[in-house]
């Protein structure tokens, strides 16, 4: 299965199906072209933790824990699982954007399967990766295949407002995620990738719910205005500590970390205002970023915020998090700095995806009753091309 029938074939199909029929459009589509038996769209959930159907059916297990299972194998893994069943074959295959981990395609088939079929699924899963994120400014099917329980109304808000999980070019990958998922309030974090810089923040509102939320969804607007003006972190910072100023005189307030890496000789800009300390991995060893301490957006009249700037080297890895993971636990025995270092070096060999979903699963393991949101975001520098 070649390019050539792929784009002639299954992408005009699935742009004309209705959201509903992404499915069986392709399943109609892998029938006629590969002699495909059947096929399931998996998506992850919100805590990617289970693997659910995206057109469910009858009598059909509806979710697939990510753990323990050949389908999760293939998600965690981001390789092509094929193997032998008792009725023929199944083929999975990662769901993915760029960097950021969709779900499995699985495909079931009566007979071994070839190797250039293989290589046609890759390319019809890349395919249904970019429809399934354009699905989602028209439809709320994938939004709804991805919940294993209802979200709150401040996780609504806040999932709105994030980018990509992740993203990957050959001069960085970063992964972000946000627990609890689906009743996360004040965490937010977002990041844009320019031609020549990336630019990355990481919010926390006072407060929880609703509240919370707007004030994240307010300052995350603002902060993405200045950005689109062509602004950079101490700008993006100032209007916000403004916009909340003018609006909460004071009484509402922000931690925010912004930052920009410019991707041509690994230089990065920062301002901290009140945020956790950035976490670098390096040589073996991790340690915090000292930035210099500012005061939170929207606090007091006139604050001036001072930029810093300081050199990633090739395979840097930097960890930001917010005081939910070092606070988790509490009022017990908090998770802490040691623990979270610890757990940095532990993952320095995996993907930044991989880092950040091992961090959580730490952290619900030590904490499984949260108090606050936790964000964790890994970004690997790479170096310049």
């Amino acid at each position: 299965m070649g390019l050539l029938e792929l784009s002639g074939g299954l992408l005009p199909a699935l742009d004309e199906a209705m959201p509903g029929r992404l499915v069986p459009v392709l399943r109609e589509f892998l029938q006629r072209h590969a002699e495909a038996k059947d096929v399931e769209g998996l998506l992850v959930d919100y805590d990617m933790r289970g693997l659910r159907q995206l057109t469910p059916r009858q009598g059909a297990q509806l979710t697939l824990p990510v753990e323990g299972t050949t389908a999760g194998e293939c998600f965690n893994s981001q390789v092509l699982v094929s193997e032998p069943t008792g009725a023929g074959t199944t083929v999975l295959v990662p769901l993915s954007l760029r960097a950021e981990r969709l779900g499995v395609l699985q495909v079931l088939f009566d007979e071994p399967v070839a190797s250039e079929v293989l290589r046609g699924l890759q390319e019809v899963a890349l395919a249904t990766s970019y429809v399934l994120v354009a699905c989602g400014s028209c439809s709320d099917v994938v939004e709804v295949a991805r919940r294993a329980e209802p979200l709150s109304v401040a996780a609504e808000m806040q999932w709105n407002l994030q980018p990509l999980r992740a993203f990957a070019t050959d001069q960085f990958s970063i992964a972000g995620q946000l627990i609890p998922a689906y009743e996360v309030g004040g965490d937010c974090y977002d990041y844009n990738v320019a031609a020549a810089h990336l630019d990355l923040s990481s919010l926390d509102a006072m407060g929880h719910g609703v509240q919370a939320s707007l004030l994240a969804a307010l300052t995350t607007a603002v902060m993405r205005n200045a950005r689109r003006a062509g602004d950079g972190p101490v700008a993006q910072i100032a209007l916000a500590d403004r916009q909340l100023l003018a609006r909460f005189g004071g009484d509402q307030f922000v931690t925010a970390l912004a930052m920009r890496l410019d991707l041509t000789d690994g230089t990065l800009e920062a301002v901290n205002a009140g945020h956790p300390q950035p976490w670098r991995v390096r040589g073996g060893q991790a340690s915090q970023v000292e930035l210099s301490p500012q005061l939170p957006v929207g606090m007091f009249e006139a604050t001036s915020y001072r930029p810093q700037l300081l050199r990633l080297e090739p395979r840097d890895r930097l960890v930001v998090v917010t005081d939910g993971v070092l606070e988790a636990g509490a009022p017990g025995a908090a998770f802490g700095e040691e623990r979270l270092a610890g757990m940095l070096l532990a993952t320095a060999g995996l993907t930044p995806h991989q880092c950040v979903a091992e961090v959580l699963r730490t952290l619900r393991t030590y904490a499984p009753k949260m108090h606050d949101d936790a964000t964790v975001i890994c970004l690997d520098w790479l170096g310049p091309e």
